[in-house]
């Protein structure tokens, strides 16, 4: 068995104000809207997080929320493992690495859940 090469990408949150208290309870707020919403149209795979959805128990849009506004609170977008690039002109982050069957870095999941529920696709206002 080998290592797989596995990578996150996320669009990134499009705001005025990088890294002030403010831009992040703006950032929070909307994780909050697109977990919900993806919860309630089904797009809200837990199966896939299991280290962020121990006990989904009908609660996956609240614990996907809890999870990626603590990450995001805790200078998630800006630890070590995650990397902005720009394509084409729009702002996205990534994460990745080799991996054998486990996350390739701590950012991983999250990254991944923020392109799954959709969270920065948008604008925020």
């Amino acid at each position: 068995m080998g290592a797989d090469m596995l990578l996150a990408i996320a669009a990134s949150p499009r705001m005025t104000s990088v890294g002030s208290d403010a831009s992040v309870d703006v950032l929070c707020t909307r994780v909050k809207e697109r977990a919900a919403a993806a919860a309630s149209e089904g797009d809200l795979e837990t199966e896939l997080y299991p280290e962020l959805f121990e006990d989904s128990s009908g609660r996956a849009a609240d614990l996907a929320a809890d999870a990626l506004t603590s990450w995001l609170r805790n200078g998630g977008l800006e630890s070590r493992d995650v990397a902005h690039v720009r394509i084409g002109g729009r702002e996205y982050i990534a994460t990745g690495g080799l991996s054998w069957g486990d996350s390739p870095t701590d950012s991983f999941s999250y990254v991944s859940l923020l392109d799954d529920i959709h969270a920065f696709d948008e604008p925020l206002p």
